[in-house]
């Protein structure tokens, strides 16, 4: 199953906005490790590396039970659903993609969740404002359950994404304008293939 998503964010100031989105929300690593403790993971930084103009980094994943569909959760437990999450940042193309690797020896092989994405410009008549444009598909290889798991993990990514649009935009909004930081605003355009 495919998931894709758009959401926009009015960048404050007067630099580059694209620059500046990944200067603080792809570069900045605290940015991610934020995020995901807001979302209800633990999350530790094991690789950090920027290497001209590509950015590697890996995190480990530990979701709150609360956050691992009820389906995983039967078959592989509260811990079964640690993962590596992998991502690539190409910043002279603005893209990049990020894998995510199960630790569990059951799931290892049989739960796939990969994306790309990309950082751009989202509309001529709004210079500040700069979209985050994803694609995620997940496959679960588990037979007779695969296809009810991922169609949970993607309904809870659709569920969840204006919450971690709202964390972004949080993030954004004390990093570049702690003052004032109700100036920011975002938008959401969830577009889904199944």
């Amino acid at each position: 199953m495919k998931i894709n998503t758009s959401n926009q964010y009015d960048i404050p100031g007067s630099a580059d906005p694209i620059a500046t989105y990944e200067e603080h929300c792809i570069k900045d690593a605290n940015c991610a490790l934020t995020i995901h403790q807001k979302m209800g993971n633990n999350a530790t930084l094991l690789k950090d590396s920027l290497q001209g103009d590509i950015l590697e980094r890996e995190i480990l994943v530990k979701p709150e039970a609360q956050n691992i569909p009820t389906a995983l959760r039967t078959l592989i437990g509260d811990d079964g659903f640690d993962c590596i999450q992998s991502t690539r940042y190409d910043f002279a193309s603005h893209s990049g993609s990020a894998t995510i690797q199960m630790k569990s020896t059951y799931l290892g092989n049989k739960l796939l969740n990969k994306a790309t994405f990309k950082v751009q410009c989202a509309d001529a008549t709004a210079p500040r404002r700069v979209s985050y444009d994803s694609e995620t598909e997940v496959k679960a290889k588990i037979f007779m359950v695969g296809s009810s798991i991922e169609r949970g993990i993607t309904d809870q990514m659709k569920e969840r994404n204006p919450i971690l649009r709202g964390h972004t935009l949080e993030w954004i909004e004390t990093q570049l304008n702690p003052e004032n930081a109700s100036q920011a605003e975002a938008t959401y355009n969830p577009e889904t293939e199944l």
